[in-house]
């Protein structure tokens, strides 16, 4: 009877495992009900924010300019952790397997949503996995040239050189990244053979670009700035849906008859499905500190434009990116 019993005990303990476990999944994938309560007292506790690159880095720079301004606003501290590896994927996939219940979020690049899955293994995808908050900012891409080109537009150099069957090479910081789906949209778009040089930098290839050694560079306002400013560079080509702030004079690619949006940036996200009244306080909470001097001197120091993407633009965005980069992947493969 004691042997009866004790089965009969461990087979009720292991079903109840069983139920708890099959419980959890089904919480993890719906998200848990949320009352009133839950959305005026959120947060409750630390938030985490989880960075897929190390201390010191744009997005890392980026958390921390928040921790300030969200103490202030929640009375709950953020707490950055660095999670590197993988070229960002051990980071990403971190957020993508959470709690969807608020309090584990990424400030994530963008190309880690759009560009990645396409040339790696990742086991996650955009937008299933993830709850898009808030976009941050823009890293302002650019197509610089020395300041002696005898063009003012990407458009007119291109079209020169399409007319004398000549090649364009163009440096840029490694390739299949945003610098790289931009200069392989200037060869589709405009029929000009272009000779993508990489290098370990954006600051190489600008160094490469005054040294003589490449026709252009794709660089970022942050690496070019002070050089454009006092003459030895000028701006060529903006590949953006937006004109910069700090450029906004200067016409983007596509007003110059060249379809090219190509713009890494970042932005804040959760795992998927974290209750919408949740995701909003996040949004509100964030777009809130976003007006805090800490990020504005962030954003000021290191030439960010910022976006303040709502979800269904970021979602929007992402979505746009990856139709794109499927449509020229073969190219950007060299297949």
């Amino acid at each position: 009877m004691k042997l009866k019993n004790l089965i009969l005990f461990s087979v009720v303990k292991l079903v109840s495992i069983i139920v708890v476990a099959c419980s959890n999944d089904s919480k993890k994938e719906s998200g848990e009900e949320v009352t009133e309560n839950d959305i005026e007292q959120f947060p409750e506790k630390e938030v985490k924010s989880i960075i897929a690159n190390k201390a010191g880095g744009t997005m890392d720079l980026a958390a921390r300019a928040f921790q300030a301004a969200f103490k202030e606003v929640t009375g709950e501290p953020l707490i950055v952790e660095n999670h590197t590896g993988g070229a960002e994927v051990i980071g990403t996939e971190m957020v993508a397997d959470a709690d969807p219940d608020g309090y584990t979020l990424g400030i994530l690049a963008n190309g880690v949503m759009s560009l990645k899955p396409s040339f790696m293994e990742v086991n996650y995808e955009f937008p299933n996995d993830f709850t898009p908050i808030l976009g941050l900012g823009d890293f302002q891409a650019l197509f610089v040239a020395s300041a002696d080109l005898p063009y003012e537009s990407l458009s007119e150099m291109a079209e020169d050189f399409k007319s004398r069957d000549e090649s364009i090479s163009i440096g840029a910081a490694g390739a299949n990244n945003f610098p790289h789906v931009a200069i392989q949209l200037l060869s589709n778009m405009s029929g000009v053979e272009i000779n993508h040089v990489s290098f370990d930098s954006a600051n190489e290839a600008t160094l490469a670009l005054m040294g003589g050694s490449v026709d252009l560079a794709v660089s970022n306002v942050g690496s070019t700035y002070p050089l454009i400013e006092n003459g030895d560079l000028k701006v060529i080509g903006i590949p953006s849906s937006d004109r910069y702030d700090i450029f906004s004079d200067f016409p983007t690619l596509t007003e110059q008859g060249l379809e090219i949006v190509a713009e890494p940036s970042f932005a804040l996200y959760g795992p998927a499905n974290i209750p919408e009244e949740i995701q909003m306080k996040i949004y509100d909470i964030f777009l809130e500190a976003m007006d805090s001097d800490e990020f504005k001197n962030f954003t000021e120091n290191n030439y960010i434009q910022e976006t303040r993407m709502n979800p269904d633009e970021l979602t929007e965005k992402i979505k746009t990116e990856k139709m794109l980069i499927e449509s020229i992947i073969s190219d950007l493969k060299g297949d």
